[in-house]
């Protein structure tokens, strides 16, 4: 478990000392709510298969296929020189709606004008 954010949970890998500097990983999960992201080599692959014989997954998906996946409002796709593209535009169109304010203010009086609380639940 990885401790600056204990929902990233690294396996070492077989031939590193864990805690040492440049120690290698074999593998990595990456927790989001309900969505996981992983990857890793043979020794992690075998150990999520542990995983998926006790838990049910939903969707799976590759991010090197041709549309990549979709990963806590991001779609992933990792292209052939391994570099990644990331874009939240279907997240942004389909489920984001703007807030409308309904009272004028004057950008020097901003810092000092309170929301409504119909504002602050928006």
């Amino acid at each position: 478990m990885n401790s600056y954010d204990r929902c990233i949970l690294a396996l070492p890998a077989e031939d590193s000392k864990r805690g040492s500097p440049g120690a290698l990983t074999g593998g990595f999960i990456v927790i989001e709510i309900d969505d996981i992201a992983e990857a890793g080599g043979p020794r992690h692959q075998e150990q999520m298969k542990q995983l998926e014989s006790m838990f049910t997954f939903g969707k799976v998906g590759c991010l090197r296929s041709q549309g990549g996946t979709n990963y806590a409002g991001r779609d992933l796709r990792q292209l052939e020189d391994y570099s990644f593209e990331i874009t939240m535009e279907e997240f942004i169109y389909t489920r984001l709606e703007p807030i409308l304010g309904h009272k004028k203010v004057l950008k020097k009086h901003a810092a000092n004008t309170q929301l409504s609380e119909s504002e602050k639940t928006q």
